[in-house]
């Protein structure tokens, strides 16, 4: 029912939930409800070994992980103490976008895709997270957290992260985390188009009255659903080229009385005078020419013969 994963704290055991349906028998029944009869019932071991040897009582981080997101640094953790009853009621919500959002550009639409270039960084939490290893990375100068350098955009130099060099990468990660803002600000992260998002709510109940503790370490868990509905949002394009055609129309026709007609009358009056002052400018420019090369002509023609008279008579040569 567990396996084994790699988180920002390490590896943990995950209930997957995906891999159990594939892996077990048809006669398995799956019920998921909002009672604690329905919920995921486990007991988890809190105790703590150290370096040496030394077995002491410890605590337990409990994360809630999307497996369509990679590795994310930014989940926040459930503290499970030990000797203690917990019962984790999860609230779901959905977003889901129209096909108009999703014909519309990344930076229009602020949400991501399948088929988009930037889907190999991760959705929302996911590319944060890559961005602050990005910076792990130039200061440790490896890769942590199994990421190789496609993901992160690096060069192809740097090796996976010895277990001396994770020092460097805690130590980092806490400076980067006291400086959240220029990572989020700087970055071009986008949640998924159409996602689900889960939200905890965490109960501590007494252990005398659910618990029956054996060694002081064990802690027990309940994980079920709050509800049985949800809710759901629909991202939607505000205006449309239609809508926006139509509310035009309408605010042109009750303001001034027009229509489309009077717009396309409008601009075919408009071309009428541009058709018509072309015009005119042609023709007055063909009757410059045309007195132009008159007057050239009677300049160019030889002086009137002069007139004789002779007598009585007139002559002319």
């Amino acid at each position: 029912m567990f396996r084994e994963i790699l988180s920002s704290s390490g590896y943990c055991c995950q209930f997957d939930m995906d891999h159990f349906q594939k892996h077990t028998d048809d006669a398995t029944m799956f019920i998921s409800g909002i009672r604690t009869s329905e919920a995921l019932d486990f007991v988890v071991d809190g105790q703590k070994v150290s370096h040496d040897g030394t077995v002491t009582a410890g605590f337990v981080l409990l994360y809630l992980f999307d497996p369509q997101d990679s590795i994310s640094l930014l989940d926040s953790s459930i503290r499970i103490s030990p000797s203690a009853y917990f019962d984790v009621n999860i609230d779901v919500w959905a977003i889901d976008s129209s096909d108009y959002v999703k014909e519309l550009s990344v930076k229009s639409r602020k949400c991501i895709l399948e088929t988009d270039a930037i889907y190999g960084t991760g959705f929302y939490y996911g590319c944060i997270s890559a961005n602050i290893v990005s910076r792990l990375v130039d200061n440790c100068q490896c890769l942590p957290f199994n990421y190789n350098a496609d993901q992160l955009k690096v060069e192809d130099i740097y090796t996976s992260c010895s277990w001396d060099r994770l020092i460097c990468v805690y130590s980092t990660l806490n400076k980067v985390f006291g400086n959240m803002k220029n990572v989020i600000g700087g970055s071009e992260c986008y949640q998924r188009c159409d996602f689900i998002q889960y939200d905890t709510d965490v109960k501590y109940v007494r252990q005398e009255r659910k618990f029956n503790d054996v060694d002081g370490n064990h802690s027990r868990i309940s994980v079920h659903f709050s509800d049985n509905t949800c809710l759901k949002y629909r991202r939607e394009v505000l205006y449309t080229w239609d809508q926006m055609l139509a509310n035009l129309g309408g605010i042109f026709g009750l303001c001034l009385g027009g229509s489309i007609i009077s717009i396309i009358e409008l601009v075919w009056f408009l071309f009428d005078i541009l058709y018509a002052t072309l015009t005119y400018r042609r023709n007055k420019t063909k009757v410059e020419v045309l007195q132009k090369k008159w007057q050239t002509s009677v300049d160019n023609l030889s002086p009137l013969k002069k007139k004789h008279v002779l007598g009585k008579y007139k002559f002319v040569n």
